[in-house]
């Protein structure tokens, strides 16, 4: 008696399975690896700095900002404008270099070389201290105007302003870490 292999239905699907489990595993192996950008904290007082004049000046109503309290605000805002718009332009330009970059090397498919996006991610560091240094510099003035109670609340609404919020997040830690 001989016996034929015979391939059904049921070993053809299988080996079909099988067959693309591991083309997938092996596109995964053979991927291009992303760039990972470090991110490097500037001082800060609280967790997200100080908010700047322009941002009190919007706040004025909820702060319950005086006329007069407004108008030295207003000259302190106009002041630090002055100072922010050339960072401001520094920081986009390089923020433009960087995301070139990046979009670049990632278009190649050839490993990333950190040297030029590092020195790209740099140069967005370096501003964004420089604009963070110029509201650490300008906050004292404020604080001059504002009353205790002012100061916290202008703070409490910058930071509640740039606190990114992630939908179902607790901000407790989960796991054994």
């Amino acid at each position: 008696m001989s016996r034929k292999l015979r391939i059904g239905p049921g070993l053809a699907v299988a080996l079909a399975i099988a067959a693309l489990i591991a083309w997938q595993q092996w596109r995964l192996r053979h991927a291009p690896r992303p760039l990972i950008v470090e991110h490097q904290t500037v001082r800060t007082t609280g967790p997200l700095g100080v908010p700047d004049p322009p941002f009190v000046l919007s706040r004025a109503a909820e702060l319950g900002l005086s006329p007069q309290q407004r108008g030295r605000v207003l000259r302190i805002a106009e002041t630090y404008r002055r100072e922010e718009a050339p960072l401001e332009s520094d920081a986009d330009k390089a923020l433009d270099a960087a995301a070139a970059e990046l979009e670049r090397l990632q278009h190649t498919g050839k490993p990333a070389t950190m040297g030029r996006a590092s020195a790209r991610g740099q140069a967005v560091q370096d501003t964004s201290a420089q604009l963070a240094d110029l509201r650490f510099r300008t906050w004292p003035k404020l604080a001059e105007v504002l009353t205790d109670e002012q100061q916290q609340k202008a703070k409490a609404a910058w930071a509640k302003a740039h606190t990114l919020a992630v939908p179902g997040a607790s901000g407790r830690k989960r796991g054994g870490g």
